[in-house]
């Protein structure tokens, strides 16, 4: 009789421990939930092994968002090819037509001769402008074209046959070596290096 007692009395206590183990649990994951402010659902429907980024993402939308994908620099779009190098030229006015200033960078290396000065692209502007009043008809013959990269810029070196004719009808011909120092890794490209010696000419 006294031992059944004192089985009976081991059992209720096991028994009221577990239930204060549990009690104990609930009430520190509600104490949790309080504290987070996030439901019991949210942090119930989570695993074990969640990590503070997954609990985030779940209670608060702080979810990491994926990182973009690269996209490719001007550089890799334009590219220096010859084609499309002297499309985009002869789309700017470069060879005889209503020449676009922008296609220049701000500050350009003037190369005529062999003689270097800085020009500014209004003062390119201007020129051409000028230039146009006394040579109102020009033409531009390709006749040879190559395109490298040279110290991290794109250059297009040309040779062009060049017809001009003067307000007053006078007719001027001659051969042209005109090199291109482009940055292609700016959008858009910018001609900041021109470089024209006069090869022949009549």
């Amino acid at each position: 009789m006294g031992l059944n007692m004192c089985l009976v009395v081991r059992l209720f206590a096991v028994a009221a421990l577990g239930m204060a183990t549990v009690f104990t649990i609930q009430h520190a994951s509600a104490q949790y939930r309080a504290s987070v402010g996030c439901s019991a659902e949210k942090i119930d429907s989570l695993s074990e092994a969640a990590s503070l980024e997954e609990l985030e993402c779940k209670c608060f939308n702080r979810c990491p968002q994926p990182s973009p994908l690269p996209t490719p620099s001007p550089a890799n779009v334009f590219g220096c090819e010859k084609g499309k190098l002297i499309a985009w030229l002869d789309n700017h006015g470069v060879y005889g037509g209503q020449l676009d200033p922008s296609i220049y960078d701000d500050q350009v290396d003037w190369i005529v001769g062999g003689k270097l000065s800085t020009k500014k692209r209004s003062e390119i502007a201007k020129e051409e402008e000028d230039f146009r009043k006394v040579y109102p008809v020009q033409s531009y013959i390709t006749k040879s074209s190559s395109a490298a990269v040279v110290g991290g810029q794109c250059v297009l070196t040309q040779r062009l046959d060049v017809h001009k004719q003067r307000s007053n009808g006078k007719e001027v011909f001659g051969t042209f070596r005109i090199v291109f120092g482009i940055r292609t890794n700016v959008d858009p490209p910018r001609i900041v290096q021109q470089y024209i010696d006069v090869l022949s000419g009549r």
